[in-house]
């Protein structure tokens, strides 16, 4: 099945074109929908189900037999039902399961599910998908199906409902939101009524039904549909609106929080239950943390009124993200300052407050240190200096074993703290600074050589003295090599000459040690690497380096030397191949026609821009070598091409039947050849057009030299014949651009029609062969009996070498067919997405210039009837 999936399978979505469509309409229209508003009972751990369960079902539109269909789908259904035995004694009934598939459904959007449900369903000939779990998997999916189309309506409703509460919520539309509080408190309490119930629901265990239970699968199938016209007419409505949540699992609170609009906050804190430990989004982010991203002081102070908020400060999300690492994101320290002021009095209360643990509390060491660590990220340089006054710990590393050093860009905080720590009175301050200046992180590299790689060279410099300067990285590279060969980042207060040289001058006088150093990798010194990225810091730092004593003749592994490296890769393009030679000088008839010549160019020009828009072909270095060779070595080009070739060759087998390969052949060419006759009957209408156009502008100024010839008297009349003759200048048309694209896609069109004939010479040459091959077995079948040394031995065994040979051949070209095959393919596909979006630009740019051309004329020519008629009501009547 798999072989003819994309011929089978694309006849399917056509005929299931029309539903599928309507049914990804009312999915697209529902997704906004929560698990509370489509009756789903109560049930541990529905959204992780869901979620596990939407991971699988995404992938059932990418595998491409039947059988594999069917086990994404069982998959999908085992992941919603999985564990349900341990969480309660009863099994998952349909009112859970059908809930919880049609949220499966929605959340992932999966395309052309009628048509993957039809194929599954007639075409899995190895599975029975009539009874079983099969079976049962496949009433399931189909029912889910024709729920959303028929109650997609309702449904759609209360999702529309849904978002314009929560982005009313998001934008701070306070009416919005009472009005829709009234509606829900005028609304009368209705019963949920079940989605797809019955008299006596079916228990499903965790592991569906096997074969032999086809008794109880075909009561369910007869269940289910007449379930399903009960379901059609069911809608379901949560409790209040506040309580659903959007498919992040923010709910109204969080929302308004996250719009930082305070009075829509506090009126959402009004009507409903206060903050508890629900208050959580899937990424376990709280309305405080929600408050801080929206950089709201109002909505933090209201927040951190509520004693569960301050009780819960602490909280750490999924992304690892506390309220404070958050409000140390943010410039403005004032947010910093409301937690820390709110953690104290926590702890003030003591007995009278909620629980506290030093180990847990926002002021704890860990915890101000990763809020240090997150304001050092973004550069808050108030909040680092706020933060510490609470002795953070500076050698503390992350996730990535980078610490405060590493981290901190502000060079002068870094200065006055490495000026604090290197007092000579204090005692212990000698292995701290040393743990901190010198601590590696996941990539072996100190702070010095962080910065040397981030081209901070002012940083660079206070860690010089106290750091170890000869510590190397994992490539063998110091800090005076990195700061080579990296664009540097010059702070503003250090952007003045005189305070740039004396850095640079202490750099390289600090680090000139290590200026023969060769790195490991490619043997370059930091001379090497300056010269091959001179353009990305000032010059004043080469020429330093070299009056420090850096050799210029030093080589590295590609024996390249800085002094080459400095004169660049640039040359002349092809200089000794378009400069015309002495022969040309002497036989001129050896140059081309000018007009040939450009037109070859030109159509050399839109061929290379075709393959640099190929998706294989341009991230090929074969194409950039023959484009960018400096002398036309056309013989390695076409010996690395063929090698290429038979490279594929040898590896390509055939995977697709010679019938199916013969039917693409032969469709491809009854496709493509009209599409080529069209295209070479537009470009000859375009050719006629622009000739007619030419012929027109001739004819124009014959005219107008003819009148302003028989004007000469007349002074007024030439001047607006000089207006006419400027509206006949035909030098530029844009009818030449259209042809050259069109030219280009006939050219395209008839190069594929033209590979198309390879192929099928070698299926009609296969075909031949295996006739053949035939008959040699035939022949080898009914021949006579033989002695050891008869004649006819040694002619059986001349027959058998042919019939190797024969199976060879025909291997041979099966190879070649499914070689072509996958590069014609290929080839067609591109076509297929460039040719349409190539020919409508060069349409409407062709509509928009001619369009613009034809303004200005007739612009020009009213100018010049008006002018003629001021000129004749001026003249006197003739006696």
């Amino acid at each position: 099945m798999e072989q003819i999936y994309d011929v089978l399978f694309f006849k399917i979505t056509q005929q299931e074109l029309a539903e599928d469509t309507a049914l990804s309409e009312a999915v697209d229209s529902m997704f906004q929908l929560d698990f509370i508003q489509v009756g789903l009972p109560p049930i541990l751990g529905a959204k992780k189900r869901v979620t596990q369960a939407i991971a699988e079902f995404e992938r059932i539109g990418s595998y491409r037999t039947p059988a594999d269909k069917l086990d994404s789908l069982l998959t999908t259904i085992s992941r919603l039902t999985d564990g349900i035995m341990s969480d309660s004694q009863q099994g998952l009934d349909s009112d859970s399961l059908i809930p919880l598939m049609l949220l499966t459904i929605i959340r992932s959007r999966a395309p052309h599910l009628r048509a993957n449900l039809n194929y599954m369903k007639d075409y899995s000939f190895e599975r029975n998908t009539v009874t079983g779990q099969y079976g049962y998997a496949l009433i399931t999916l189909e029912s889910v199906l024709d729920y959303i189309i028929d109650a997609h309506r309702p449904l759609s409703e209360i999702a529309r409902e849904n978002q314009a509460f929560w982005t009313a919520l998001d934008q701070g539309n306070l009416d919005r939101v009472k009005k829709v509080t009234a509606d829900e408190r005028s609304t009368q309490p209705q019963p949920q009524p079940q989605l797809l119930s019955s008299s006596s629901s079916s228990s499903i265990s965790p592991h569906l039904p096997s074969s032999s239970s086809s008794a109880s699968i075909s009561a369910s199938r007869r269940t289910s549909s007449s379930n399903l016209s009960i379901a059609r007419s069911c809608l379901l409505l949560s409790n209040t609106i506040y309580d659903a949540r959007d498919h992040k699992g923010n709910n109204a609170l969080m929302l308004a929080c996250r719009g930082g609009h305070v009075q829509t906050v506090e009126y959402v804190l009004s009507v409903r239950e206060p903050i508890n430990a629900q208050d959580l989004n899937d990424s376990k982010e709280t309305p405080l943390m929600m408050a801080l991203e929206a950089q709201s002081i109002k909505t933090v102070k209201l927040l951190l009124k509520d004693p569960f908020v301050v009780a819960t400060i602490d909280h750490v999300s999924d992304t690892q993200k506390t309220s404070l690492i958050l409000a140390s994101r943010i410039q403005d320290p004032v947010f910093v300052k409301l937690l820390v002021g709110a953690d104290l009095d926590v702890v003030n209360l003591g007995a009278n407050g909620p629980s506290f643990s030093p180990s847990s509390s926002l002021l704890s060491q860990e915890h101000i240190t990763k809020a240090l660590y997150a304001a050092c990220l973004a550069n808050c340089s108030d909040v680092i200096r706020y933060l510490l006054k609470f002795n953070p710990r500076l050698d503390l590393p992350n996730d990535r074993g980078e610490t405060f050093f590493h981290l901190c860009r502000d060079s002068d905080i870094v200065r006055e703290l490495l000026s604090v720590l290197s007092k000579p009175d204090l005692t212990t301050n000698d292995t701290l600074i040393q743990s901190c200046v010198d601590a590696l992180d996941s990539q072996k590299r100190t702070p010095l050589l962080v910065w040397a790689a981030k081209g901070r060279p002012d940083l660079v410099e206070l860690f010089v003295p106290v750091a170890n300067p000869d510590r190397l990285d994992c490539q063998g590279r110091s800090g005076l090599h990195l700061l080579s060969m990296v664009r540097w980042t010059i702070p503003a207060n250090t952007n003045s000459k005189f305070v740039l040289s004396r850095c640079i001058h202490d750099l390289v006088k600090k680090l000139g040690h290590l200026m023969h150093l060769a790195d490991w990798a490619d043997g370059n010194t930091a001379v090497h690497l300056a010269a091959q990225t001179m353009n990305l810091r000032p010059q004043v730092w080469i020429t330093e380096l070299v009056r420090q004593g850096a050799d210029l003749t030093r080589v590295n592994r590609f024996l390249d030397r800085p002094l080459n490296l400095w004169r660049g890769t640039d040359r002349s393009f092809l200089q000794d191949t378009v400069v015309p030679t002495l022969d040309h000088l002497i036989e001129p008839l050896l140059l081309l026609s000018p007009r040939l010549l450009e037109d070859a160019v030109q159509c050399l020009d839109r061929m290379l821009a075709w393959l640099f828009f190929h998706p294989l072909l341009r991230h090929t270095h074969i194409l950039h070598a023959f484009v960018r060779l400096p002398d036309l070595k056309r013989d390695v080009f076409a010996h690395h091409a063929f090698v290429r070739r038979q490279l594929r060759s040898q590896n390509v087998e055939s995977s697709v039947q010679e019938k199916g390969e013969d039917y693409f052949f032969k469709y491809a060419r009854q496709m493509l050849l009209p599409l080529r006759d069209s295209l070479g009957k537009v470009l000859h209408q375009s050719r006629q057009v622009e000739l007619c156009i030419r012929g027109t502008e001739v004819s124009r100024r014959v005219v107008a030299n003819d009148l302003k010839t028989m004007s000469l008297g007349q002074p007024e009349l030439r001047e607006m014949l000089n207006i006419v003759s400027l509206c006949c200048n035909g030098t530029y048309s844009p009818w030449v651009e259209f042809i050259g694209i069109v030219q280009n896609m006939h050219s395209l069109a008839s190069g594929v029609l033209l590979a198309l004939e390879y192929p099928l010479c070698l299926i009609d040459q296969q075909t031949e062969l295996r006739t053949h091959l035939e008959r040699q077995r035939d022949a080898l079948q009914h021949h006579k009996a033989w002695t050891l040394f008869s004649q006819e031995n040694k002619q059986l065994n001349h027959e058998k070498t042919k019939v190797v040979e024969t199976l060879g051949a025909v291997e041979k070209t099966s190879c070649e067919i499914g070689d072509s095959h996958q590069r014609i393919s290929d080839e067609l596909a591109h076509f297929q997405t460039i040719q349409p979006r190539y020919i409508s630009r060069a349409l409407g740019r062709l509509a928009r210039q001619q369009f613009e051309r034809e303004k200005v004329n007739l612009k020009v020519l009213l100018m010049a009837m008006n002018d003629l008629k001021c000129v004749s009501k001026e003249e006197p009547p003739k006696m």
